[in-house]
């Protein structure tokens, strides 16, 4: 990974903390978060943020040869 795309995932991650965090003061970002929280689905929707993000990068790299 290149410096400038793992800066990106660690700025993305703290959005992901920072959002499911139980201390939340953004009402946009609360309201979503919380739909999912309560179908329990917030970790599958982590998951599949987290993949797509490997995957494009993978798929970036791949074509950079």
């Amino acid at each position: 990974l290149s410096p400038l795309s793992l800066f990106s995932f660690i700025l993305w991650g703290a959005l992901i903390v920072w959002a499911a965090a139980d201390q939340r003061r953004d009402g946009v970002i609360s309201k979503y978060v919380e739909k999912l929280r309560a179908n329990n689905r917030l970790p599958w929707v982590i998951v599949a943020l987290l993949a797509l993000g490997i995957i494009s990068s993978l798929l970036t790299a791949f074509y950079r040869r």
